[in-house]
């Protein structure tokens, strides 16, 4: 059987590469457009940064190797045309400007994806950084002096890139179109990967665009809609992909409105002879069953052992939908999640409902503890776990969101979170570690012991009677608007003061405390009783102004 490879990199490589060791007699031709078979796409922003002192270390394994070992047929610097899928033929051109046709019994489209960056801001000095030239490049400019540079898109890439140059020394604009940087996490949370930026000195433009962009004999002249100017020596572009699968629609490969190939759970498309793997190909989502682009690495080694699996028709292995899972680092803060977000998890559910924790990573009197800022989406009638996005330094936010992941792939709820065995030591976790509490809080909610609310709802409960169980002198530092001081250790001392005939809500600095007091009023009979999830420090990280607000807050 002769099996054509189009790209390599990661999708392709990996395709390559577990083809030949479930089959030694296949023939195997990977035709790949760059000169590098195989790299680490994911490490060129560190590879820039500095964090990589050799550019070798992109590379795992040459040309050379591959082709020994794998015994592969290598098509480097060759750009694959058309595919003649009656003829089983694919036109391919080499650097030489030759073209030949290759053919094929089984065709692998891994040909991923490349940065939307719109023609009328094309020149030398815009740039993606999607391949091991283009970190070249943008090495080349920092190396030589460049102080100044623009990055458009503050999703994950972007981030990356922004503390790669800031770490080099430069001074940089991260530009996003969406109100918060992270657009697609909540802003609860994103709210962290924005104080990190802003705390490195990056300025950061959010519901701007840039409009023109104007080459000087020096740099850029970077235009936004705002009206404003900025000089630059070089911009990166990471605002949208757009896959590279022209030819592949033109074949009359199925697709969606933007070009992403369709699939089955064996990544088999809508031709039985070809296959898609990597960027190019469209996920099923694991909570709401749609079909989106994935853009990340992981779903990629899943992907080639169903599709290998199928190619090689021995122990077939469907590859299960997929749930996002990501995490960024942008300085010392980290940035995860998995599943959807609030505003997504009420369009599958309109029982959705979260809670936010802010517990920490390790046991508290345990030396270097710090807070993980956490917000879980879920339902409130069946617990069904819709997504899970969390904030903190580098540690404990990875083992949060793999939790709560591998509970979504499963088909788990919050009662199976609560309930998770974990790894207890104080340097390594508290008790009742991140995921297990904000389970147990979302549990609580399930169950009927909690009613919260969310910082959003605020302006529905003008009438409702606040109160801050805070010790006074904490409450004096700043509080939230409209919310009256009563400590939790003077509650049942002061139920006359709390009308009965009101909803109630209470407020602490994380939420824990505000639950007791809640839990005490219930059972002093007041029937209408709310928390609001994660108190002050998720109202603090949304954005919602304090009175008398002067200092930090502390431990609760």
């Amino acid at each position: 059987m002769q099996v054509v490879i189009i790209g390599g990199v990661a999708a392709g490589a990996a395709t390559a590469a577990r083809l030949r060791r479930l089959d030694e007699k296949i023939e195997i031709t990977v035709i790949e457009k760059g000169a590098y078979p195989s790299f680490a796409n994911c490490a060129l922003p560190f590879f820039v940064g500095g964090e990589l002192s050799s550019r070798d270390s992109l590379f795992a394994v040459s040309a050379e190797y591959l082709e020994t070992l794998y015994r592969l047929k290598l098509l480097l610097n060759t750009e694959a045309l058309s595919i003649d899928t009656d003829a089983h033929k694919v036109l391919v051109r080499g650097q030489d400007g030759t073209e030949k046709q290759i053919k094929y019994d089984k065709l692998v489209i891994a040909t991923g994806s490349r940065c939307d960056i719109p023609e009328k801001f094309a020149c030398k000095r815009v740039m993606a950084l999607k391949t091991v030239p283009d970190a070249d490049i943008v090495k080349s400019y920092v190396d030589s002096g460049a102080r100044r540079a623009v990055i458009v898109g503050a999703g994950p890439i972007g981030l990356e890139c922004t503390e790669a140059l800031r770490s080099q020394g430069l001074k940089v604009l991260l530009c996003e179109a969406a109100p918060t940087v992270l657009p697609k996490m909540d802003p609860e949370i994103s709210h962290y990967a924005l104080k990190a930026l802003l705390d490195h000195a990056v300025q950061v433009k959010c519901n701007c665009k840039v409009t023109n962009v104007e080459e000087e004999t020096d740099g850029l002249k970077v235009t936004f809609d705002d009206g404003s100017c900025e000089k630059a020596d070089f911009m990166i572009w990471g605002a949208g992909t757009v896959p590279n699968t022209e030819f592949a629609v033109a074949a009359g490969i199925k697709a969606n409105a933007r070009g992403y190939l369709i699939t089955d759970e064996y990544m088999q498309s809508s031709d039985q002879d070809i296959f898609i793997a990597g960027d190019a190909a469209l996920v099923r989502d694991a909570i709401n069953g749609q079909l989106r682009p994935s853009g990340l690495a992981t779903p990629i080694s899943k992907q080639v052992r169903a599709l290998c699996s199928k190619l090689t028709n021995s122990n077939l292995l469907p590859c299960k939908p997929d749930c996002g899972t990501f995490i960024v680092k942008i300085f010392d803060t980290a940035l995860g999640s998995c599943g959807l977000n609030y505003e997504q998890s009420l369009k599958a559910d309109p029982n959705a409902i979260y809670v936010c924790t802010h517990s920490f990573n390790h046991a508290s009197f345990y030396p270097e503890a710090s807070r993980i800022h956490a917000k879980l989406c879920f339902s409130k009638k069946s617990g069904k776990i819709y997504g899970i996005q969390a904030s903190g330094d580098a540690h404990g936010v990875d083992k949060l969101i793999e939790a709560v992941s591998t509970l979504i792939g499963m088909h788990g709820n919050v009662y199976d979170l609560s309930q998770r065995s974990q790894a207890y030591a104080p340097p390594f976790s508290a008790v009742r570690d991140p995921a297990c509490l904000i389970g147990a809080v979302a549990e609580n909610v399930v169950s009927g012991l909690l009613d919260v609310i969310g910082p959003e709802q605020l302006p529905e409960y003008k009438d409702a009677f606040k109160i801050d169980v805070r010790p006074s002198t904490a409450f004096a530092k700043g509080h939230p608007q409209d919310f009256i001081n009563i400590p939790a250790t003077k509650i049942r001392d002061e139920l006359d003061k709390i009308p009965e005939d009101k909803t109630v809500i209470i407020s602490c600095l994380v939420g824990q405390t505000a639950y007791v007091c809640a839990r005490i009023l219930k059972g002093c009979g007041f029937k209408d009783v709310k928390v609001l999830t994660g108190s002050l420090l998720t109202l603090e990280a949304a954005g919602i102004e304090l009175e008398n607000e002067n200092q930090s807050f502390g431990k609760e």
